[in-house]
């Protein structure tokens, strides 16, 4: 299972989700610390 962590931008708090966001445009990430939605969407370089 691949798992990537990332850290909120509110809280900070650090915390693993699937790589598939990284993906997804419309996805996002619940910390789930503060509750806090964000993108961690990465656009691929052509």
């Amino acid at each position: 299972m691949n798992l990537v962590y990332v850290n909120c931008p509110r809280c900070e708090e650090t915390f693993y989700v699937d790589p598939e966001f990284f993906e997804v445009p419309d996805a996002y990430c619940h910390c789930p610390y503060c509750a806090h939605e964000f993108s961690v969407y990465r656009q691929r370089s052509a």
